[in-house]
């Protein structure tokens, strides 16, 4: 907690936003909004840090042995044929494929596939000057997954995106 722990029960959060408030204290931010029903639970966090509800914590550092060029090349051609096979997804398969969901996907499980490839395709963390060649695919697939998400995320949106890809013939 931070300074000011009293001041949560002013904040007008209802039950579910208080547990998540909660978890804030002993879980990252990136793990407490992956679990947020709500993609605007960012602000709120935000919000509760300046009051002084909560304090943000150094994040802990972990000693890293320096990598040998050898291992360094086996990421490099792990993390190419990874975008080369989601870059394949991106021309070939619909959005539920592209996510890696079936087309009976909840918004839940819509909105925790998109974020975990999200993250694993962000441009800045995954581009290394070896494979910067990459960066058009990658951006590609990166648009293609917002664009996934702001379809999939929307009940009648999904629903409509559904029926026109089960009548689309093969």
């Amino acid at each position: 907690p931070g300074a000011h722990p009293e001041l949560l029960s002013e904040c007008a959060l209802d039950e579910s936003e208080v547990q998540l408030v909660n978890r804030a204290q002993s879980n990252s931010v990136r793990e407490v909004l992956d679990s947020a029903a709500s993609d605007h639970f960012a602000p709120v966090l935000y919000a509760l840090l300046q009051l002084g509800v909560l304090e943000s914590l150094a994040p802990a550092r972990h000693s890293e042995q320096p990598s040998s060029p050898e291992v360094d090349r086996l990421d490099d051609e792990a993390m190419r044929e990874r975008v080369v096979a989601r870059r394949r997804l991106v021309d070939e398969a619909d959005y539920f494929t592209l996510l890696g969901l079936t087309r009976d996907a909840t918004a839940y499980d819509i909105r925790r596939a998109y974020l975990e490839l999200r993250r694993e395709f962000e441009p800045n963390h995954l581009l290394t000057a070896r494979i910067a060649d990459l960066a058009d695919d990658v951006q590609l697939i990166v648009e293609v997954l917002d664009e996934a998400y702001d379809v999939l995320r929307d009940d009648v949106r999904r629903e409509r995106y559904r029926r026109a890809i089960q009548a689309t013939p093969a």
